[in-house]
């Protein structure tokens, strides 16, 4: 199989930089371009990017050229795009590619609130990568975009989706997010030693509406995704881990529900990706933890190539149709450019891109 070309769009960044080690070696995609700022084109990659990752800049990009965004967009020589562009200056750029003919799959919030953008977690919600098609109807582009959700959002949708055939009817949520959530200039140290942050600006109102929108179902025919009809209250707080959000949810069915049953649903779910035998993606993508003492951030936010969710302390709360349970995920990984990397492999062999 030929490759598709690539592209990462913000590279030097600490977003950007986790995308280098999915693309050295891909099966699937060749990484023909690194674009950034005027401040880092014309240099090479390993001159360009303060490298902030454990292993070393892959050595088969150390010397790729970096250039302008407006040199790779008149460029327009690849077929996918990964953005790790900030927010604001992605909601310029990724349509501009999108227009050219690239579909972009990006880590930047912007637009995932729009209903033709899906919100991708492959294993969850794989059929909403068919907004793809109406997107390019709607707006008239031969590319197209899709979504990263937030990086909080991600362990509670994987430990929710394989309940959502109990009847979900309310979700509460308490998030303790590693710093690397914030980036790493976003929390200073005297901030975060020895300290519990319980605010995270922004971040409660994109994981409550982000999970709704992921665990609905796509209706073609309106051309968008019909949220999940469930409540979902969130809080979320910044604590002094570096990789791996922990979050403990607090679950509400229509009916009652058996421990051993919903046990059971977590040890069976598999999905596209994993049929497909993607190479990106964990198997399985949900661990379930028996020890009360598991998952802890520590000894399993690399699970999968961290790739994988975990689940642990699924218990009754107060009654048969209520829940308590501990899910994690690595956020820089599965959270983040991990991700989009599976959700790219899952739209090129559904024929999508």
């Amino acid at each position: 199989m030929a490759k598709l070309s690539a592209a990462i769009l913000g590279p030097t960044g600490m977003a950007g930089q986790q995308f280098m080690p999915f693309l050295a070696e891909h099966p699937y995609f060749e990484l023909k371009i690194l674009a950034a700022s005027e401040r880092s084109a014309g240099k090479s990659y390993k001159d360009a990017a303060k490298w902030y990752q454990e292993k070393p800049i892959p050595s088969n990009l150390a010397d790729m050229p970096v250039v302008s965004m407006e040199e790779a967009l008149k460029k327009a020589e690849v077929d996918i795009v990964f953005s790790a562009l900030p927010s604001k200056v992605a909601e310029g750029w990724e349509p501009k590619f999108a227009e050219k003919g690239m579909t972009v799959f990006s880590d930047a919030g912007c637009f995932r609130d729009e209903p033709d953008v899906p919100v991708i977690i492959p294993e969850v919600n794989y059929p909403h990568l068919k907004l793809l098609k109406i997107q390019q109807s709607k707006r008239g582009w031969q590319g197209g975009i899709v979504k990263n959700p937030n990086c909080t959002t991600v362990a509670a949708a994987m430990a929710l989706a394989p309940l959502r055939k109990y009847g979900i009817k309310r979700v509460n949520l308490a998030s303790m997010q590693a710093v690397s959530g914030a980036g790493y200039d976003g929390v200073p140290s005297m901030a975060i030693l020895d300290n519990v942050i319980p605010y995270i600006e922004g971040e409660e109102e994109k994981v409550e509406y982000e999970n709704l929108k992921i665990l609905g179902e796509l209706d073609e025919s309106k051309g968008e995704v019909n949220l999940l009809p469930a409540v979902f209250s969130a809080s979320c707080h910044r604590v002094c881990t570096i990789n791996g959000h922990i979050e403990a949810l607090f679950v509400e069915f229509e009916n009652d529900v058996e421990i051993e049953d919903l046990r059971q649903s977590y040890l069976n779910f598999t999905s596209r990706p994993q049929e497909l035998d993607l190479p990106t993606a964990p198997k399985p993508p949900v661990v379930l933890f028996d020890d009360p003492y598991r998952p802890q951030v520590k000894l399993d936010r690399n699970l999968g190539n961290g790739m994988a969710a975990s689940v642990g302390r699924i218990r009754h709360d107060k009654d048969k149709h209520r829940i308590k349970l501990i899910a994690l995920a690595h956020n820089t990984v599965r959270g983040a450019a991990g991700n989009l990397v599976l959700a790219a492999e899952l739209a090129l062999k559904d024929g999508l891109i």
